[in-house]
């Protein structure tokens, strides 16, 4: 997958091989390239080692569960598959289409973990994209940027350090990493005037998620057609194909969205309707009634975004190719009354605010520096903003270390071999934080204590029902005395008790005649 993205990043004759009889311009330039490659492909094995670590230590939540379960299901043909995590059919939850080529994969390697290294050559592939835009940039024309080599690899250095690519492999599996990484090829194209492969880049960004990836689709059309660089009619065409992705995966009821996530839990804020479910136009509706209750909200989340945009490139904000789509991608969850989707450790939907920002850093860099070329001129209006970005990624970095810590080694010993004993198809209620491994092959629920009783439709009622409790370990289980309480409910239940040790409680429970529900306090 690196040899072919990188191959096609390498188009035009942009990144010939360097020969003894090229400029030094761009011997430089090329070598500086093929560093910051190595650097990005020892960062993509840092990634894997991560994520595989990670999966190995149970550290999986319930998006993994979701995402795995259907991954499985549709390698083995079930190409309608349900979700019980999220209790709906899988195509319902945003519209995610690409989990059905992405299940090819599973014949290469069939362990969910296999979901893990493609999002982990997802994120680094996004990086790569922009590292190659920003080349091309100082490669274009016959006037060579004079600070070119230092550029690229401030550039390469910036998307080393940023902190957003490992918050974003750290939290489970999305589909959001792929959207972004071809919504950047989409919009490199875009910037470039190379229409034809927008046939290809567009329609797989759109598959990956309905809600971001349309957002990411619209953000890079408004882009280019600000910028005025060369006709008007394919941006249009790209934003008109935005927004009827969205109105459309919206009609046909695939944005249900699973959980208790919901528009109206997120947007309600903004109207007065008492209403279960909001459409986007009760939304648009209610910021322009109610303009300052979105002032507020964003008021209350101002420090992630500037977290974002400084991890990105301040300067990036001057640069219509950095300022518009980073607006676009970061103020739907800056307006969330929740700060799920903008707050540091879940980056997986903003995260493509970072690279489209470094790019757009780099593109008005280009462009302040081409006219005075000394370098203390270069360090002021470039290497400064470059290095608060990079200081910000360094201190926030430290906290990386952390996921290997979340659950204990005894607790995965305990984990291990009961993910060893369950059979499949077994109807499995798991606490949210160490979920993730047992959605495969299984009918895998979340158990989230939020002082409210958890209700579970049984599938099957005389087939055994498994709970497997955490109220210390996993990452987010935030109320162990709850846990314990629905613990000793099960004890009362008379559900018998398989193991327990290291902070893990295992019953296993056959539903008396007649019963088909089991609520959790």
């Amino acid at each position: 997958m690196t040899l072919t993205l990188t191959s096609t990043l390498e188009t035009g004759g942009l990144n010939e091989p360097a020969r003894p009889g090229l400029p030094a311009f761009d011997r430089k330039l090329h070598f500086v390239w093929r560093i910051s490659q190595a650097a990005l492909l020892v960062q993509l094995v840092g990634m894997i080692v991560f994520t595989t670590v990670q999966y190995s230590r149970f550290d999986l939540t319930i998006d993994f569960a979701n995402y795995s379960q259907a991954w499985v299901a549709i390698a083995h043909g079930h190409l309608d598959p349900y979700s019980s995590v999220m209790g709906l059919r899988f195509w319902r939850n945003d519209f995610e289409l690409l989990m059905w080529p992405l299940a090819l994969f599973y014949w290469l390697y069939p362990h969910a973990v296999t979901l893990l290294w493609l999002q982990a050559f997802a994120i680094a592939g996004g990086e790569l994209v922009v590292l190659a835009w920003v080349k091309e940039s100082l490669s274009r024309g016959d006037k060579r940027h004079p600070q070119a080599a230092p550029l690229l690899g401030l550039v390469a250095l910036l998307l080393l350090v940023t902190p957003w690519s490992w918050f974003t492999l750290g939290f489970d599996f999305h589909l959001e990493p792929f959207a972004t990484l071809f919504a950047l090829l989409a919009a490199r194209d875009l910037w470039a005037g190379r229409y034809r492969r927008l046939l290809l880049w567009v329609p797989l960004t759109l598959i990956s998620c309905a809600a971001a990836a349309s957002l990411y689709v619209i953000a890079i059309a408004v882009a280019s057609l600000l910028t005025r660089r060369g006709p008007r009619l394919i941006p249009a065409l790209v934003l008109l194909t935005g927004l009827s992705w969205l109105a459309f995966s919206a009609a046909i009821g695939g944005m249900e969205l699973g959980g208790h996530h919901t528009l109206a839990s997120s947007y309600g804020y903004l109207t007065n309707e008492a209403v279960s479910h909001i459409s986007y136009t009760n939304i648009l509706t209610g910021l322009a009634v109610h303009p300052l209750r979105a002032v507020d909200m964003f008021r209350s989340h101002a420090g992630y975004v500037t977290g974002y945009v400084a991890s990105g490139g301040i300067i990036g904000l001057t640069s219509r190719w950095g300022l518009i789509p980073a607006a676009i991608v970061l103020l739907p969850s800056a307006l969330d009354a929740s700060p799920i989707f903008i707050q540091f450790g879940s980056a997986f939907q903003s995260w493509a605010a970072v690279l489209i920002l470094i790019a757009g850093s780099a593109l008005a860099l280009q462009r302040i520096t081409e006219r005075n070329v000394r370098l203390g001129s270069f360090a002021i209006f470039g290497g400064l903003p470059l290095a608060v970005s990079a200081a910000v990624g360094a201190l926030t970095v430290t906290v990386i270390p952390s996921y290997a810590d979340r659950v204990s080694p005894a607790a995965v010993t305990k984990l291990a071999a009961l993910d060893a004993e369950l059979p499949a198809g077994a109807q499995v209620i798991v606490s949210q934080g160490i979920v993730g491994r047992f959605g495969p092959d299984r009918l895998a629920c979340y158990y989230f204590p939020r002082g409210l009783p958890e209700r579970y439709a049984l599938h099957s009622r005389r087939a055994p029902v498994w709970f497997i409790l955490g109220p210390v370990d996993g990452p987010g289980e935030g109320k162990p005395p709850e846990t314990l309480q629905a613990i000793k409910y099960l004890e009362d239940l008379h559900a018998g008790l398989v193991t327990h040790g290291a902070g893990i409680w295992a019953f296993r429970w056959i539903p008396p005649a007649g019963v088909s529900v089991v609520v959790l306090p």
